[in-house]
């Protein structure tokens, strides 16, 4: 496609520097992504067809920080950004990490081992956009599209399911259907993650205006491991979260009220221990719900959500 973007000077430098040492290069993935959603990309990564040794040499002085998986931190002025050598991925034999890594020469074997469409493009030095999976028209569509086979992406990965519910709330953008219905067939990977993982895109759906999305995280199953999803409070109450300041705390204290309510769960405390969250959270989220359930002095306030959810 003929699309540019406009990519930051030290960032062209690498580049081109790349380019100049004989090795293709491209910025690639949610920076792209960012940028045609008209967002500053807080990060900007690399792909390379250089090796990881052929890196060091070309910016002597970087870092080796994930060399066994092609992955090196230059540093250029002010900037740092990760390069990483094309590759392509073994078996994930544990739906999380793969088996091995190969590294390979051309830049369309390595985006299609990503998640989805919009995260699969890259760019290269004179901004010039390459997107073999259709990754603009699904941003300009507001959908969230696997990259191949969606079910396939997901027994490699079942974090992904959770991020494609993670990017729809964050951008209100669709899952389409394929996607959609994948994630329900293979929901019951998603007991497998570490409970660090799940909590931090449960957090990450909590601070969105759109934190409802959640019921359907829950309805097909993906957090079965940690409630009842029988006893799911309805969408439109977990919408009344997004009223609340865009805090961690409270909107975890929020969620936690509202699955105690419906039975989803036993307790705050024993829903955030098992999903792994530090002590002080645990702790502050307990103790509002306990609050809560004690007979309140005279009238209920008035307007306050939390209450009208006991009814």
């Amino acid at each position: 496609m003929t699309a540019r973007i406009t990519i930051p000077p030290q960032v062209q430098a690498l580049l081109r520097q790349l380019n100049a040492a004989g090795f293709s290069a491209y910025a690639v993935g949610g920076c792209v992504r960012d940028s045609l959603l008209g967002c500053a990309p807080q990060d900007w990564d690399i792909c390379t067809a250089a090796l990881p040794e052929q890196v060091l040499d070309v910016f002597p002085g970087s870092r080796p920080t994930g060399i066994k998986h092609g992955t090196v931190t230059v540093v250029i002025g002010s900037r740092s950004a990760e390069v990483t050598t094309f590759r392509s991925e073994g078996d994930y034999t544990d739906h999380r990490h793969p088996s091995s890594v190969a590294f390979v020469g051309d830049l369309t074997t390595d985006l299609m081992r990503r998640d989805f469409t919009m995260n699969a493009m890259a760019v290269s030095a004179d901004g010039l956009i390459i997107d073999p999976y259709g990754g603009a028209e699904d941003i300009r569509r507001g959908c969230i599209r696997c990259v191949g086979a969606p079910e396939k992406r997901f027994d490699e990965d079942a974090l992904r399911m959770l991020r494609a519910f993670r990017f729809s709330s964050r951008l209100g953008f669709e899952i389409e259907p394929a996607t959609l219905a994948a994630i329900g067939k293979k929901a019951p990977l998603a007991a497998g993650l570490a409970a660090e993982r799940v909590s931090a895109e449960v957090e990450k759906i909590l601070l969105t205006a759109r934190p409802e999305t959640l019921n359907t995280v829950i309805s097909l199953g993906l957090i079965d491991k940690y409630l009842d999803r029988r006893a799911a409070p309805e969408e439109e109450q977990l919408h009344r979260i997004a009223a609340l300041p865009k805090k961690a705390l409270e909107r975890w204290a929020a969620l936690c009220r509202l699955l105690t309510v419906s039975g989803a769960i036993r307790s705050a405390e024993q829903f955030l221990t098992a999903l792994r969250l530090d002590s002080r959270s645990i702790r502050c989220c307990n103790d509002a719900c306990e609050m809560l359930e004690s007979p309140a002095p005279g009238s209920p306030p008035n307007g306050c959500w939390c209450w009208h959810a006991r009814t």
